[in-house]
């Protein structure tokens, strides 16, 4: 009777480690889809406070005025050309 219930026990944990193995990808995969849509979240609230930010509009228009300053640089390749 005893040898009966250890080799129940060794078919029984057997068979129930590939279970164990396909619930536990099963909860990795649960785990990793819940962190996407929680990326997701948080970056459309951090586009709705961007987009509604006092300081956007002000990155904006020191971006441009960059934009235009930078645009009047030589690159080392222009000073060479106009040497030649």
């Amino acid at each position: 009777m005893l040898f009966l219930g250890i080799s129940t026990y060794v078919i029984n944990s057997t068979m129930s480690r590939p279970l164990l193995s396909k619930d536990l990808a099963a909860l990795v995969r649960g785990v990793q889809m819940v962190a996407k849509e929680a990326a997701k979240l948080q970056e459309a609230e951090c586009k709705r406070r961007w987009d509604n930010s006092s300081v956007r509009v002000l990155v904006q228009q020191q971006s441009k005025g960059l934009t235009e300053c930078t645009s009047d640089i030589k690159t080392p390749q222009d000073i060479q050309v106009n040497l030649i």
